[in-house]
């Protein structure tokens, strides 16, 4: 095989992989409820039956055994012209709701609520026209090592479900294990020899319930830790797949020409030139720093929730324009090194900002797994949004000096490891599965565009520090 076929090879290889996970995405089904049995269901069995009935009212309690496998209890308020007659007949009630949830069915209730020593249920005392049924939910959750279970039920996959509402008005989650921590933004009640949370509208993500016996009881970690990353890991790798790889696609294309044509043609660089480059990298760390007092100024914020954390990029851009103006003050100018200690200094300065800037951005499951309730941002947030937006653009402080050299493949190269390190750390691809190629691939061209406007000083930069280091005299 010749050099030349190896890297097409390669390829066509990324690209197979990015197909084959995006093919089941592609035929995704239309959006459900998480409760696909529940209400809209019930209502289509009846209609399918000539029964005139709608649900006014609805709620529903699962019940979370250790196994992972769940139990909904489900009550519906009736109301319509065949309201009356439904409430009354047993027997319809019971095909409806065999109909409703298929092989799931474990059995209708012909009363007004469920019996609280038999696991407990909605009620509804005060409607007139009330019926219940259950069913079994194997996917409810996954059980982990050490007996916790982490409810996966709330969280968007990569088919495209659950993203319809909760299919009733309320649903209650109880288990007799204890609540490690909720989905964001809901809290958790003890009682009834268990945790339970309640939701009212649909919250997407993870919970986790663990067991409170054992070696070291309720403080072990440790099941939940493991079950979040059972369940997320596989989520980056798809993510990676399916948005990083085309994004690298057209990183690689477009870069790649430009690089092409930017390859041994700086010119000799001066003292002009670096004070212009100097001041370029000062006002980039300064706009970033002040971003969200100039967001009202421009009508809306430039990232949404997420400025706080944006002094982490702020942090790496100041720290390139000190090693530009004063070499000394940084140790070293060799444009490798002094992108590696910019990269530090904006994690750094990252995970202070995730740890003091609540509310602003998601959650990553190892700092996710020690709070019941987490904050809206953690230090791994921090940490994650500075490799996303420093790493691709630092990358291109060692590829203006290679370029500098007319090594156009070395600077291609360390560009696309920059910006494959920052598009992966981002802390998206821990919780939403885009699911599309063809968003993949839009995505890449915005992308690009982030990492060349912000990086183009960068770019100025390498090619300066590798004009400075080739006109160095050997032992001067």
């Amino acid at each position: 095989m010749s050099r030349r076929a190896l890297p097409a090879l390669v390829l066509l290889i990324a690209l197979s992989a990015t197909l084959t996970l995006a093919a089941p995405a592609l035929a995704a089904p239309p959006p459900e409820p998480v409760c696909t049995n529940c209400a809209p269901a019930y209502e289509r069995a009846a209609d399918d039956a000539g029964v005139d009935v709608t649900v006014a009212r609805s709620a529903a309690v699962v019940t979370l055994a250790e196994s992972g496998n769940a139990t909904w209890r489900v009550g519906l308020v009736l109301e319509g012209p065949d309201a009356e007659e439904l409430a009354g007949n047993d027997s319809l009630h019971r095909r409806l709701a065999a109909e409703t949830t298929g092989e799931q069915f474990v059995g209708a209730g012909p009363g007004r609520g469920f019996n609280r020593s038999s696991g407990g249920g909605p009620t509804f005392p005060d409607a007139e026209h009330v019926r219940y049924y259950r069913f079994s939910d194997p996917e409810f959750a996954r059980a982990t090592v050490g007996g916790a279970a982490v409810v996966t039920k709330f969280r968007p996959d990569l088919q495209g479900a659950n993203y319809a509402g909760l299919g009733v008005d309320r649903v209650t989650v109880h288990s007799f294990l204890d609540v490690m921590h909720t989905l964001p933004g809901v809290d958790t009640v003890d009682g009834l020899g268990g945790s339970s949370f309640t939701l009212t509208e649909r919250h997407g993500g993870l919970a986790t319930f663990e067991p409170s016996t054992g070696v070291l009881g309720h403080a072990s970690t440790l099941p939940s830790v493991v079950g979040l990353a059972a369940v997320l890991l596989p989520v980056v790798v798809e993510n990676a797949a399916v948005v990083v790889l085309p994004a690298l696609l057209v990183h690689a294309l477009v870069t790649g020409g430009l690089f092409a044509l930017l390859s041994g043609s700086f010119p000799a660089a001066d003292d002009r030139w670096r004070r212009g480059i100097v001041a370029l990298l000062a006002a980039t760390a300064t706009l970033l720093t002040l971003q969200p007092l100039l967001a009202p100024l421009l009508g809306a914020p430039f990232l949404g929730g997420a400025e706080p954390l944006l002094l982490g990029p702020a942090a790496a851009f100041a720290t390139v324009a000190v090693g530009i103006a004063r070499p000394s003050l940084v140790g070293d100018s060799s444009p490798k090194r002094l992108a590696v200690r910019a990269l530090a200094a904006g994690a750094a300065v990252g995970v202070v900002a995730g740890t003091v800037a609540p509310g602003t951005t998601g959650w990553t499951f190892a700092a996710w797994a020690f709070e019941p309730t987490p904050p809206g941002a953690t230090a791994w947030d921090g940490l994650g949004f500075a490799l996303t937006v420093a790493g691709p653009t630092l990358a291109l402080l060692p590829a203006g000096a290679a370029l500098a050299a007319g090594r156009a493949r070395a600077a291609l190269g360390v560009a696309l490891a920059g910006a494959a390190l920052g598009w992966v750390a981002s802390p998206a691809l821990y919780f939403r599965q885009m699911g599309l190629l063809v968003p993949g691939l839009l995505l890449g061209f915005p992308a690009v565009s982030a990492v060349l406007l912000l990086g183009s000083p960068l770019l100025l930069a390498g090619w300066v520090l590798g004009e400075d280091r080739s006109s160095t005299p050997p032992g001067a």
